[in-house]
């Protein structure tokens, strides 16, 4: 450790590796040809090498297997922010990215041939003239998401995504309950009512007040998708929670349909809501017809006395 040392790919497509203190040269591995290029990860755990035929062959150093080959390549990159990440140019054209054991996405265009990669740039060589490249590593942050790697979503992410995309990744990880990188990733958008939102989940998640569906409903409900939100209360055997969610949106059609099969105790308390939301905008007509179809008859009366009504007062007597 800490000492200086050498990579050497021979035509002989052997890999040694030298340190400047030991006069014996370690050999790694072998491949088929003569080797073109090699490069070593960021913490000396993988070894790529390309060699004349165009195949790309990655290994891991510490169990001393293959992890991936590709074909039709001509130089290959590690990322020096992240160590599971390279990068490699084809002989037709182009630049694939591939982070981890996930397969790379469709190359993207560049000419010449990478000769390095740093965060979300590679660096690229035609006849004598480096250009930067950006990487859109939006689709390889995806590619994560829809596996439930979050944690490396998040890697990828911070080598540098559009807001889009953050905005994105925090709300997958919300909803699959990863409030650690929900919130990571709000805190990146800067987005208070949310993060507002996560402690919340989170204080509820650690005390043990709710079950999943309870919390990742809460979720949706904050993310305007109602009606998912409701299956989960009901699920939960929280119909309450869904009624009051709908009676406070005022979606009182909605909360109608939802209990179409609900109890008779959740269809008066939700006729009673409405009269209330109809009161406090001013249709006590309505409200008073409402509250006596549930036989709340004293609410009604103090409703209809209310506005003078005593022609109406003697017809409920």
């Amino acid at each position: 450790a800490g000492c200086e040392g050498l990579l050497l790919g021979l035509k002989s497509g052997q890999v040694w590796r030298i340190f400047l203190d030991n006069s014996l040269p370690i050999l790694v591995t072998t491949v088929l040809s003569s080797v073109r290029c090699l490069d070593l990860n960021a913490t000396r755990t993988k070894l790529a090498v390309v060699d004349d035929a165009g195949r790309l062959v990655v290994r891991d150093l510490i169990t001393d297997t293959m992890l991936y080959q590709d074909a039709n390549v001509n130089s290959v990159a590690w990322n020096t922010h992240l160590e599971s990440m390279l990068c490699y140019s084809h002989t037709t054209g182009g630049l694939s990215v591939r982070v981890g054991s996930l397969p790379p996405r469709s190359p993207q265009s560049m000419l010449g041939v990478v000769v390095g990669l740093c965060g979300a740039t590679a660096f690229c060589l035609r006849g004598n003239v480096m250009s930067n490249v950006p990487l859109a590593l939006g689709a390889t942050m995806w590619q994560f998401v829809e596996a439930g790697l979050f944690e490396d979503a998040y890697q990828v992410a911070c080598l540098g995504v559009p807001l889009s995309d953050w905005e994105g990744l925090a709300q997958a990880a919300l909803e699959a309950l990863n409030y650690h990188i929900a919130r990571e990733a709000y805190v990146k958008v800067r987005n208070l009512p949310w993060l507002e939102l996560i402690n919340d989940l989170k204080e509820r998640q650690k005390r043990g007040d709710n079950s999943k569906e309870v919390l990742l409903a809460d979720t949706y409900a904050f993310t305007g998708k109602f009606k998912e939100a409701a299956r989960l209360y009901q699920k939960s055997g929280n119909n309450s929670k869904a009624l009051a969610m709908y009676s406070d949106l005022r979606m009182f059609d909605l909360a109608q349909e939802f209990l179409k099969e609900g109890s008779a105790a959740d269809k008066k308390e939700l006729i009673r809501r409405r009269a209330e939301w109809a009161c406090s905008v001013h249709e006590p007509r309505a409200a008073a017809e409402l509250l006596l179809s549930v036989g709340e008859s004293q609410r009604a009366i103090e409703i209809v006395a209310e506005q003078g009504w005593t022609d109406v007062l003697l017809d409920i007597g």
